[in-house]
């Protein structure tokens, strides 16, 4: 009791102790906050696969603006002066084709997205944003209250594409190539969630809405947390190999 008495009186005393000690306390302090907001954040989106993502959004419409475009000169009816003062269908396309990537947001914000000078971590950020947005949707679906699997493959893939900017690979007229080529970028971007979901938060992410986990750790959680969960089944090729095989599949 002594000794501690003095130790307190000797703080008191010196400024340099003091100054010392409240440093230590805010070095705690930080220490917790980073840690409680690690366990918050979610995965950012490789850099090179965003790069891609944005590439095959602009290669998808201009594909797609061409069929439309080839689609208009097949047609023989004549055009009068009435319909010749609307809006072409292929100007309406554009104009939805642009709405693609941000659809929810508005027009002036859109155009600032789109902005070449806007860094690659802008859109890491927002399309981490859209898959989580995605998995957010899924946990209040039926399927997940009542306990049902969702495939990482097919969530982060062919669900997750229109979100993205992409969903127009799914459309008929698309090219083979291309649509192969999207595909494969895809499953590039659910193999590194998946991974990421696997090592890095070792097969559970404690989100503020419920947790995102493997359906083996959905077991043990189950009796341990009544929040909702959304189980994912980590089905996403490993090997490159199988991936690019994958990719050819178009159905």
């Amino acid at each position: 009791m002594g000794n501690e008495a003095t130790q307190t009186d000797f703080l008191r005393i010196d400024p340099a102790k003091q100054e010392q000690a409240s440093d230590l306390w805010s070095l705690k302090g930080d220490i917790l906050l980073e840690s409680q907001l690690s366990q918050w954040r979610f995965f950012e989106p490789p850099a090179p696969i965003v790069e891609q993502i944005l590439e095959l959004n602009e290669r998808l419409v201009e594909s797609h603006l061409e069929h439309e475009e080839q689609s208009l000169k097949d047609q023989e009816e004549p055009i009068d002066s009435d319909v010749a003062e609307e809006p072409s269908r292929l100007n309406q396309f554009f104009a939805e084709a642009a709405d693609i990537l941000f659809h929810d947001r508005g027009n002036d914000q859109r155009d600032n997205m789109v902005n070449s000078n806007q860094p690659i971590t802008y859109f890491q950020s927002i399309i981490g944003e859209r898959i989580y947005n995605h998995l957010a949707m899924l946990s209040r679906s039926p399927h997940a209250k009542e306990g049902g699997t969702f495939s990482i493959r097919e969530e982060l893939t062919e669900e997750l594409a229109g979100k993205i900017g992409l969903g127009l690979y799914l459309r008929l007229n698309t090219d083979d190539e291309l649509r192969k080529e999207t595909n494969y970028v895809l499953l590039n971007l659910a193999l590194e969630f998946q991974n990421w979901l696997l090592e890095e938060r070792r097969e559970v992410y404690f989100a503020p809405w419920g947790v995102v986990c493997t359906p083996n750790k959905g077991k043990a959680l189950k009796d341990l947390n009544d929040r909702p969960r959304l189980l994912l089944s980590p089905d996403v090729e490993t090997s490159l190999g199988t991936r690019g095989r994958a990719s050819i599949q178009t159905g």
